[in-house]
């Protein structure tokens, strides 16, 4: 069974290299990290692309709308059996 993560983010750099790293140590990886970008003036587009050698990440830029917006986009993007969400200040505990 495929499963891909969405992630939406706006301002998180703060917080996503917690969370990927956490992806990084689970035992079992997504076939892909999707990560709905809203763009703003911090540094998370740098801290995405330093785990891209180890995550299959996707970045989609989110325009406008708002967090159901980023939903949506991230459900588009993956072609998975399961979809699975969580915010950009998780941490995932290994498994």
């Amino acid at each position: 069974m495929n499963a891909d993560i969405v992630i939406p983010t706006y301002k998180g750099e703060k917080y996503l290299p917690f969370l990927l790293k956490s992806i990084e140590n689970q035992t079992k990886k997504p076939r892909k990290v999707i990560i709905v970008l809203k763009k703003s003036n911090d540094n998370s587009e740098n801290i995405i692309d330093t785990f891209r050698n180890k995550l299959n990440t996707e970045i989609i830029f989110q325009e406008n709308g708002n967090i159901a917006t980023a939903y949506q986009l991230g459900i588009e993007a993956s072609n998975s059996d399961v979809i699975m969400f969580t915010d950009d200040d998780a941490i995932l505990e290994n498994a």
